[in-house]
């Protein structure tokens, strides 16, 4: 035991010696990271779940390709929801309260430099992913403010709902025509 004890005084002694070093390294080591805490903005999400029901033939088909076709089906739709074509609708709904606050400094540029900042700015924010043995994809929305997440989340998802509606309203006039020529 008298070994330990010396053991110990030993250490604290050359923890002593060496305080002005291990000061230095530890400040080193959280100045930068509580300055850059301090001085980022902040960033918040939302997020927001679709469920993708595809549309079935009128009469089951026990196809092995089916799977396959479901999971294709599901990437394509989170493809459309990063799309640019998908921002841009998001832009034509979007409050001006919350477009001059996604634009920052860049107010100053004409309306249609404009749309096109706000439809890079809002398409880099989005992130879905597929929710796994689902047809759920989760989107995942990052705004200046909780509002500002939450609308355009909110939005991305009514875009998408109307898309969806006027897919299957296409399908069922285009069944109802061949039906009628038949």
């Amino acid at each position: 035991t008298r070994t330990s004890e010396s053991n110990i005084y030993e250490l604290i002694d050359l923890l002593w010696r060496r305080r002005l070093l291990i000061t230095a390294c530890l400040l080193g080591v959280v100045l930068p990271i509580a300055l850059a805490n301090f001085t980022m903005p902040p960033v918040y999400e939302a997020q927001t779940t679709i469920i993708f029901e595809q549309s079935r033939e009128p009469l089951p088909s026990f196809d092995i390709s089916e799977a396959f076709s479901r999971k294709s089906y599901i990437v394509n739709q989170i493809e459309e929801i990063k799309s640019r074509s998908l921002a841009e609708e998001v832009v034509r709904l979007l409050d001006t309260e919350y477009s001059l606050l996604l634009l920052g400094r860049d107010r100053s540029l004409s309306p249609e430099r404009q749309s096109y900042r706000l439809a890079q700015i809002i398409k880099k924010s989005i992130t879905a992913e597929p929710i796994r043995d689902s047809d759920v994809i989760l989107v995942k929305v990052q705004g200046p403010t909780p509002e500002a997440a939450s609308n355009i989340a909110n939005l991305v998802a009514e875009v998408i709902k109307e898309r969806s509606a006027s897919v299957k309203r296409e399908q069922a006039s285009s069944t109802r025509k061949f039906i009628e020529a038949q």
